[in-house]
């Protein structure tokens, strides 16, 4: 749910500031956590509990989203240079082991 909400205040207006949210890749019985904005990566310890009532979506999804995101920031005139670094900030820390 809080994928959901950060998505819409990026599409509302990139300008805004991006809210530092927690968001997981699920690696099955382990997960690699990080903060959209301050960058925390975490590694929860009990993580089968933690995924439960979390939002995911799966991969392809997610490119789609993103390239969604984008776009609408290009189309309101927004900084899509700083956005895309913002994400690929966000996917890097995601996918170290």
């Amino acid at each position: 749910m809080k994928l959901l909400m950060t998505l819409s205040i990026l599409l509302a207006s990139c300008s805004l500031k991006i809210p530092d949210i927690e968001i997981c890749l699920d690696k099955g019985e382990k997960a690699r956590c990080t903060t959209t904005a301050s960058h925390k990566v975490r590694h929860p310890k009990f993580w089968s509990v933690e995924r439960k009532g979390r939002f995911s979506m799966n991969a392809k999804d997610w490119g789609e989203v993103k390239k969604f995101i984008l776009e609408a920031c290009a189309k309101t005139g927004c900084d899509v240079g700083s956005a895309k670094k913002q994400v690929e900030e966000v996917e890097k820390n995601l996918n170290e082991s």
